[in-house]
């Protein structure tokens, strides 16, 4: 069995631990590795077209996506409307 140097926070050496063959000195199987590896990044993609990629999206067109500033909205009516309601309580 392979023998592991086991260190402390301060980067000293404690202890040794043996490692288990049939875990560590396993054959690799780079197909299954390969597959995971596959199905991860599906899943990645997948998630990001669910999420519509973030700020990623908005980099590529801020003007549509940045928040406005304080007392503007993007339809014109609820613009007006608003200004209605705060000349009315002033």
């Amino acid at each position: 069995m392979p023998q592991v140097p086991v260190f402390n926070l301060e980067g000293k050496q404690v202890d040794t631990i043996d490692l288990n063959d049939k875990i560590f000195a396993a054959p690799i199987k780079e197909v299954a590795i390969h597959q995971a590896a596959v199905r991860q990044l599906a899943n990645r993609l997948d998630q990001d077209a669910r999420r519509g990629f973030g700020w990623r999206r908005q980099a590529l067109a801020p003007e549509r996506h940045w928040p406005r500033p304080p007392g503007q909205h993007s339809c014109p009516a609820v613009a007006a409307w608003r200004r209605r309601l705060r000349a009315a309580s002033a």
